[in-house]
């Protein structure tokens, strides 16, 4: 006879309890090895970023610090840079060797675009997360470039050409011209699909082939942002740059950090010699402006008459007011910018009158030793200076005072 034995009841809901238990134990430990994952991509991540923002950090570092100390600087030939302030330096376009500055840079007014020129700045070959070199950029007021192709003026109210945004489109930094940006160093991050980045040349680090070297293949082009055709050949162009500000995505990579005008000219003017030269030449403008009073009184045959120029227009008729040929004296004029150029002040007097000059620093005597103090030579320290802040210094003569008057 064959008995059938049944398990107990409570036997088989114990397999079932134990089975639930193993599959949500199964299921745990699939949400842990993801979280871990997670966590592991993230801090992988934060540390990209880091080490991204740490070497655009130092490169930020080493610009302003020769924009501060620009003024003690020599030029190819050896000559100081004095009477110059908070100039940047070009970028490396490719044209002067590896990590150096290009000496022409462009035309005057053009922003222009190139790797960070960290030889000429004396760092590190400075990288991002990826291993790609860092590129630069600076507007065309704050490039160092040559006495042709440097602007005309530049001061603390030059104003920078980028405006930056982030990836949603969102305005960061430049919406007002005072605000703008001046320079930008920006970190490619890795290639894209379509960047053909090759192969540096060896033991250059950040140059390669000219078959290779085309900013697009490096910098990116994100919904209407080209941040690789900042350099048109056109003058005093605002351009607009994007960078990432969160996490990456598709397209877009590129991390920027800017640096603007207040940042330049906050470092030298802590230094006591830049407001001691604008004193001294405060006081040299005004030396000018008595000189020629005395030069005109003799002129006429040494009587007691003493009369000084008109001013030129506070607008300068419209004209650019970077260059210096454009602050003429205007007849009947008794308010506006310092004139340079004084030929409405003193029509009747010919031209071999040793009264007449185009120029008012005709006129000037200079207090400061130095084996060159002429003001009318443009490499002179404080005609430098004047050159790039003229539009800061203003005058006003009285009616006795001015041409036809009895002063």
């Amino acid at each position: 006879m064959i008995k059938f034995i049944s398990k107990p009841a409570n036997l088989f809901h114990r397999q079932q309890g134990a089975a639930l238990i193993l599959l949500f134990m199964a299921i745990l430990m699939t949400g842990v090895v993801v979280f871990v994952s997670s966590i592991s991509m993230n801090r992988s991540r934060i540390q990209s970023e880091a080490q991204t923002m740490q070497s655009l950090a130092k490169a930020k570092e080493a610009l302003i610090a020769f924009a501060a100390t620009f003024y003690n600087r020599t030029n190819v030939a050896g000559d100081p840079w004095r009477g110059l302030y908070g100039f940047l330096p070009c970028a490396d376009t490719g044209m002067n060797g590896e990590g150096q500055t290009d000496p022409t840079c462009g035309g005057r007014y053009e922003n222009i675009l190139g790797r960070f020129p960290w030889q000429t700045l004396g760092t590190d070959v400075l990288k991002d997360s990826s291993g790609n070199c860092l590129w630069y950029a600076v507007s065309g007021e704050y490039k160092q470039a040559t006495d042709n192709t440097r602007s005309q003026l530049h001061n603390e109210d030059s104003p920078g050409y980028f405006e930056i945004y982030d990836e949603n489109g969102n305005l960061l930094n430049g919406g007002a011209p005072e605000s703008r940006i001046v320079a930008v160093i920006i970190a490619p991050g890795s290639v894209h699909p379509g960047q053909n980045r090759g192969v540096p040349i060896q033991n250059n680090p950040c140059d390669f082939p000219s078959s290779t070297a085309n900013p697009a293949d490096f910098l990116d082009n994100y919904s209407g942002f080209d941040n690789s055709g900042i350099v048109t050949n056109t003058n005093d162009e605002m351009y607009r740059l994007i960078t990432l500000t969160g996490s990456p995505v598709n397209g877009l990579n590129d991390r920027i950090i800017t640096i603007t005008a207040d940042e330049i000219f906050n470092a030298f003017r802590r230094q006591a010699i830049f407001n001691t030269n604008l004193e001294t030449l405060t006081n040299d403008l005004a030396q000018c402006i008595s000189r020629y009073g005395n030069d005109m009184r003799v002129a006429a045959g040494g009587g007691g008459v003493i009369n000084l120029p008109w001013a030129a227009d506070v607008d300068l008729n419209g004209a650019d007011y970077r260059d210096t040929d454009n602050y003429i004296d205007r007849s009947n004029n008794f308010f506006g910018r310092f004139p340079f150029d004084i030929i409405n002040s003193h029509p009747n007097i010919p031209s071999g009158s040793t009264a007449y000059a185009g120029s008012l620093f005709n006129h000037c005597i200079i207090a400061v030793a130095g084996p060159a103090n002429d003001m009318l030579e443009e490499d002179f320290e404080f005609r430098r200076l004047y050159e790039h802040w003229k539009d800061h210094y203003f005058y006003a003569v009285s009616r006795d005072f001015a041409p036809g008057g009895d002063g």
